[in-house]
């Protein structure tokens, strides 16, 4: 009916919002696990830690936030992405990201486009992604529902956040 169709192009849309912000980082053509050809040592205030890997937004590092001695994730969109998703529009969908607060999503800390570059500082998740932790074997169904679940209501919150 006419309702689903509109709320299918809504989630449609506020799918190709997350994917130009935060990319593919799994399954992308442009996903790599080759570590980069420069890893830095700091970025803004951050102590650069370790690479953590790349995907079609760019590299992603492990830093240490100097001032709260705290682990962060660090994306570095690459310059190409910026060129195609203009580097003020990057900024402003980052901005609107860090607005979120709920338990299932990523908290953005920082968003910066200075003299030490364009970069985003993230909570710090220690874990794997979903598609490693199964390790190939059939999820259960109430462990499914739990997931299903906690991302439904993630996108809940971004959906009510316009």
């Amino acid at each position: 009916d006419l309702e689903d169709a509109s709320e299918a192009a809504e989630v449609l849309e506020a799918r190709q919002k997350l994917e130009s912000l935060f990319g593919h980082l799994r399954g992308s053509e442009q996903a790599t696990n080759e570590l980069p050809q420069v890893i830095p040592d700091r970025i803004g205030r951050f102590e650069i830690r370790d690479w953590l890997g790349s995907g079609t937004f760019g590299e992603i590092f492990l830093g240490l936030d100097s001032d709260l001695k705290r682990k962060v994730a660090i994306r570095v969109p690459r310059s190409d992405y910026l060129a195609v998703t203009r580097s003020g529009q990057f900024l402003r969908e980052a901005r609107t990201a860090a607005q979120l607060d709920h338990p299932g999503i990523v908290g953005v800390l920082e968003v910066r486009d200075g003299e030490d570059g364009t970069y985003i500082v993230s909570d710090f998740i220690d874990g794997l992604p979903l598609d490693r932790c199964t390790n190939g074997r059939a999820m259960a169904a109430n462990e499914a529902f739990q997931i299903l679940l906690t991302v439904s209501l993630a996108i809940e919150h971004v959906h009510q956040a316009g």
